[in-house]
């Protein structure tokens, strides 16, 4: 959270600064392998256990969301080419993993994901979900955040190609042939769903409706695919090491159309690639040259498969048996996962102290209601009421009645 309020409010990056210093860049995409291995791995057996065993599915939840923070973390770190250069060999690690969890989402997943938040908010039972089945739900949530943030991690490292190794560019280029990854999710863009003549766009985390004035407009997630594209086809570290066959050249040349007034005026800097594309069409195919002789290979997760292998079932029996079915525990890890994401906690990490809602002095108390709000004196809270009201009942009212229900 602190790494994420610093690059946001451009305040001096103290938690990048430590995890460079100590050199935890690495042990940062281990962590984020380790969990996309387990959640591949050893969830599906611990959802069934959960079922079979009636246990809680608040812990196995938290293993996953647990991915999202660190793919959080490192789409903020990664934004500086100080910290992509600190990965090292493990930004080829990165590239695969980041490139797995995109790939999931053209398969059909986010159509799959759509319809289940649209379920969801029209479900109208009282009775809720079994443990398995809110398990497999949350997976979903979970996979389609990872996507997202996976390409805006892929794409920084794109961005800052000449600070990671040349094995991880030749990775980009060749192995994953991200060029034209990027021109196929661009074409078919799996964050973004018609459903009937209404266009929903996947945004900060949920499928959000779009008016149709703002149908044009481009979400960061889209910009971030056409940046990215930009960088491949003219970036310097990229000329010279990604070579145009005439399947290449056909996959790009069908974004052409893409290539719009609207889209330009939005992203002015793709009139490089609209002429580059124009090129294509009479360029004459290169003849393909040598790449590496020896390349760095991603070795993480398939050092953790190895070592892990036949071991999955009693991974999974474990977490389970500890983690599951103790309520001492259980209540303990709730509390400091409380405590963690209190808005306390939050507004310790900010640069600045609060300010009074109404005369802008500093503050040291909330709303009781809502907990939005500063205020230096009750004095302040009772002027400012007028105005508040109706925030604080949005804030607090629950979201879902059971008179819409």
């Amino acid at each position: 959270m602190q790494a994420l309020v610093e690059a946001r409010i451009q305040a001096e990056e103290s938690v990048q600064e430590k995890l460079i210093f100590f050199d935890k860049a690495p042990l940062l995409v281990e962590l984020l392998v380790l969990h996309d291995l387990w959640k591949e791995c050893v969830f599906p057996i611990v959802a069934h256990l959960v079922q079979s065993k009636n246990a809680q599915s608040f812990p196995t939840y938290m293993v996953m969301y647990s991915m999202v923070t660190i793919a959080s973390l490192l789409e903020s770190l990664t934004f500086r080419s100080t910290f992509c250069e600190n990965l090292d060999e493990r930004a080829t690690d990165l590239v695969d993993v980041c490139h797995a969890n995109i790939v999931k989402m053209i398969t059909g997943r986010s159509d799959k994901h759509f319809q289940q938040q649209k379920s969801r908010i029209s479900k109208r039972s009282d009775t809720p979900d079994d443990a398995h089945h809110q398990l497999l739900q949350q997976r979903l949530d979970i996979e389609m955040i990872l996507s997202a943030k996976s390409l805006g991690i892929l794409c920084h490292l794109i961005q800052h190609a000449p600070s990671i190794t040349l094995s991880a560019v030749c990775r980009i280029c060749d192995h994953h042939d991200v060029p034209v990854f990027l021109a196929d999710l661009i074409e078919r863009n799996p964050w973004k769903i018609m459903d009937g003549d209404q266009m929903h766009k996947f945004i900060d985390g949920e499928w959000k409706p779009i008016a149709p004035d703002d149908r044009i407009c481009l979400t960061q997630t889209e910009g971030q695919m056409w940046m990215a594209l930009h960088q491949c086809i003219l970036g310097s570290e990229f000329r010279g090491k990604y070579y145009l066959d005439e399947h290449r050249k056909n996959r790009l040349l069908k974004i052409r159309p893409l290539l719009t007034e609207v889209l330009l005026d939005q992203i002015p800097g793709l009139v490089d690639v609209q002429r580059c594309l124009d090129m294509l069409v009479f360029m004459e195919t290169p003849m393909p040259k040598k790449g590496l002789i020896i390349e760095q290979a991603p070795v993480v997760r398939e050092a953790l498969f190895s070592a892990y292998k036949d071991r999955w079932d009693h991974l999974a029996q474990c977490h389970v048996n500890v983690t599951c079915n103790d309520h001492r525990l259980l209540k303990m890890v709730a509390a400091r996962m409380s405590e963690i994401y209190s808005t306390e906690s939050m507004d310790s990490i900010l640069p600045e102290p609060a300010k009074c809602a109404w005369c802008g002095y500093a503050a040291s108390r909330k709303c009781s209601s809502c907990k939005a709000e500063w205020y230096c004196r009750r004095e302040c809270q009772v002027k400012h009421w007028s105005k508040h009201k109706e925030a604080c009942k949005l804030l607090t009212q629950p979201l879902y009645t059971n008179s819409a229900q």
